[in-house]
């Protein structure tokens, strides 16, 4: 995947062999997991409810059991397609300049058709200051350890859908789902730490699948993806994308504060930009 953001400064730091955010920061956890419904939402769920628990870390105070608005990326983002879809980018440009309402100023409907007016006219903006982006499991596991989640891009099987507990590693037999265009499907869901089974490393990862699936709404899933050979091929042993994992970084101040009301300019990734061409997998 290339992007136009920039990577992430990360501090040379000691991080445990497991992990979790939840443990680390427990009230700044207390949002409810979404279930996005008949509506691709992943990648509004995942950036707003990462960006919510980052609010809450820098000021636990302040920002406690924040929950920021998803529903308001789906129908205020004219940059993405809503229920069809977003970009991992280009919604961190749109919070950058124009910040989120919380969850209860415009709570989740999980419809791309809900007018952006919809949202309560008191609610006050959080804007992110900046993204960037991680591209290796060292770095991730540094900047979850030191400012709390992000948000992923992983690849989907069918296998997947139906995962209840435990380690996940693709099956054999597992079904690689993907568009019309033969491109495979990724889904966005946030990373909340990490730890190993059996010497097996792993992330903690939150989805948007409701409580009824893995375990709470939560899954352990495979390190160590993305992986290459000595061709440059890619080798996937896990169904992360560890090269392109976005961290925000929290604004100082409420829009209307005295905050610096300078907007980034907006990066564009778009996820159809990925060429992978399935037609030259073995099968």
């Amino acid at each position: 995947m290339s992007g136009q953001s920039q990577p992430c400064v990360v501090p040379d730091t000691q991080v445990p062999d497991s992990f979790d955010a939840r443990e680390k920061w427990p009230q700044c956890f207390g949002q409810p997991i979404y279930s996005m419904g008949n509506c691709t939402a992943s990648w509004a769920v995942a950036t707003a409810s990462a960006l919510s628990n980052r609010f809450c870390i820098s000021s636990p105070s302040e920002y406690a059991d924040l929950v920021l608005s998803p529903q308001q990326l789906l129908s205020c983002d004219s940059s993405n397609r809503a229920c069809a879809g977003g970009d991992i980018d280009s919604v961190w440009g749109y919070i950058e300049r124009e910040g989120l309402v919380s969850e209860s100023c415009f709570p989740y409907q999980g419809d791309g058709t809900v007018s952006c007016q919809s949202k309560c006219s008191d609610g006050a903006s959080l804007r992110a200051a900046s993204h960037c982006y991680l591209n290796n499991e060292a770095a991730i596991r540094k900047e979850v350890f030191l400012n709390g989640p992000v948000a992923a891009p992983i690849f989907l099987n069918d296998d997947f859908l139906v995962y209840s507990g435990g380690l996940y590693q693709e099956m054999p037999t597992a079904t690689q789902l993907s568009a019309a265009t033969r491109q495979r499907i990724i889904h966005m869901v946030k990373i909340v730490g990490w730890g190993s089974v059996e010497g097996t490393r792993y992330w903690h990862i939150e989805n948007s699948w409701g409580t009824d699936w893995g375990e709470g709404g939560y899954a352990k899933v495979l390190a160590g993806g993305d992986l290459r050979d000595r061709e440059g091929k890619g080798i996937m042993k896990g169904i992360v994308l560890e090269t392109y994992v976005l961290a925000g970084t929290p604004g100082s101040g409420k829009l209307g504060d005295d905050a610096d009301d300078d907007a980034l300019e907006d990066d564009d990734i778009d996820l159809e930009d990925i060429d992978l061409d399935l037609e030259d997998e073995d099968e």
